[in-house]
């Protein structure tokens, strides 16, 4: 669904100011005409998420890079979903650009195998390249059309932010 910057302020009204990661900062670039540069933020933060593929062993807080690895459903779904949703706002319009996107959500996926249980397909290296070869078309590409520029100090905030959350956690 694209959201109207009005929708987007009654969205963090609703929030009553609490923090809501990612969701809290999409909200607030509708808001403020800076969706480019909410997605560019986000897709340098997947970017810098650790390529370790740890081998036949499913990762968790054991991992020193957890909850922040490419290896993991969660963060295929997630890049997956901000890539669509980045052609939803309208952010990504390259019709080129848009088909290899659908491409790449098509998959395959070890993740997303039909009847396939946790642990039972692994991420696969070809798996990793693929995440970073999309992650840097769509950065180059938002690069290119908004001349914006991520901010990789940031993105790496973000990401000891996510290990410090889980560390509080353990």
């Amino acid at each position: 669904m694209k959201y109207t910057p009005e929708q987007a302020r009654h969205a963090l009204i609703d929030m009553e100011g609490r923090d809501f990661g990612w969701t809290t900062r999409y909200f607030e670039a509708i808001r403020d005409g800076e969706l480019p540069s909410f997605y560019g933020q986000v897709f340098a933060s997947f970017k810098l998420y650790s390529d370790d593929l740890p081998g036949h062993r499913l990762v968790s807080e054991w991992h020193p890079d957890y909850p922040v690895m490419k290896c993991r459903a969660h963060t295929i779904i997630g890049i997956i979903g901000y890539l669509s949703a980045g052609t939803e706002d309208e952010v990504i319009t390259d019709e080129n650009l848009k088909t290899t996107i659908n491409e790449f959500i098509a998959g395959p996926w070890n993740s997303s195998r039909p009847g396939a249980s946790k642990g039972e397909f692994w991420t696969t290296p070809e798996e990793i390249q693929r995440m970073n070869t999309m992650l840097d078309t769509v950065i180059a590409y938002l690069e290119k059309t908004y001349g914006i520029q991520p901010d990789w100090d940031k993105a790496r905030q973000e990401i000891e932010l996510r290990r410090r959350q889980l560390d509080y956690l353990r």
